[in-house]
């Protein structure tokens, strides 16, 4: 809602900026100039760039009920995903589920096989394999 009403005021802006960086820029263009001139230089104006920064107000609930959205979003696909898991292989359903968490598929599936599968097993177990 706040950033709707910022509309105006953003293209005056925007109309301001452009007058601003014209201004900044023949003045650059003055400076350096008599720069060279005094000093005997070599300075290119076009290597100095001004660069503008604007903060915009935001409403903080809007930006929590978008970022809620989203991951509500993300978990319907989830879990959306899981539920057709067992129609899938295992590498299509990784492939999918690091899609949605951008993350990279070989990293994830490398780390996998890595990964050592003791999960699971009872103490019962380890026992009478050392035995």
């Amino acid at each position: 809602m706040i950033k709707a009403r910022y509309t105006l005021l953003n293209m005056k802006a925007n109309k301001t900026e452009a007058r601003l960086r014209a201004l900044l820029e023949w003045m650059n263009k003055l400076v350096i100039d008599d720069i060279n001139r005094r000093y005997t230089k070599a300075f290119d104006p076009t290597e100095v760039s001004f660069t503008f920064t604007r903060e915009v107000m935001v409403n903080e609930t809007d930006i929590d009920n978008n970022e809620k959205t989203e991951a509500e979003t993300r978990k319907i696909i989830l879990e959306s995903i899981l539920q057709v898991a067992p129609r899938l292989d295992d590498d299509n359903v990784l492939r999918l589920i690091c899609e949605q968490f951008d993350l990279d598929w070989e990293d994830v599936k490398e780390a996998l096989e890595e990964a050592e599968y003791t999960k699971g097993l009872s103490d019962n177990t380890d026992e009478e394999k050392r035995r």
